[in-house]
């Protein structure tokens, strides 16, 4: 089942890779408070690729193998966690245009991904 949880404050962005530049949201799980790390797909790419769904269902698939994958949960951005936010982020959550987003647990510490970094390195 995808537990849905509840955003409480924004703790920062990330900036490196990628084009969602996702965000760090701290969220009530109903057991605990944790980070949770929420990808913000546009409109746009929600309509023509549905990334969300594809983000659920790798997860699952992974599951489904035994890989070793972080907690993950649809997260609700109520209007209370709205309101915390600066203009520009109200913005881009009014022109996304809804109030759930995929997330998944913050898990740290943990290896950033880098290009530099060879395949030679990951054998083992």
């Amino acid at each position: 089942m995808l537990e849905i949880y509840s955003a409480i404050s924004k703790y920062d962005e990330i900036h490196q890779g990628g084009s969602t530049k996702p965000w760090v949201v701290t969220v009530d799980t109903g057991n605990s408070i944790e980070e949770y790390i929420v990808k913000l797909f546009n409109f746009k790419d929600e309509q023509q690729y549905h990334p969300t769904n594809k983000e659920f269902y790798a997860y699952t698939l992974a599951r489904e193998f035994d890989l070793s994958v972080p907690e993950f949960a649809l997260i609700y951005f109520d209007e209370d966690f709205i309101e915390t936010l600066d203009e520009k982020d109200k913005q881009k959550v009014f022109e996304i245009g809804r109030k759930y987003f995929f997330g998944c647990k913050l898990i740290f510490p943990s290896m950033d991904y880098s290009a530099a970094l060879s395949k030679k390195h990951l054998e083992s």
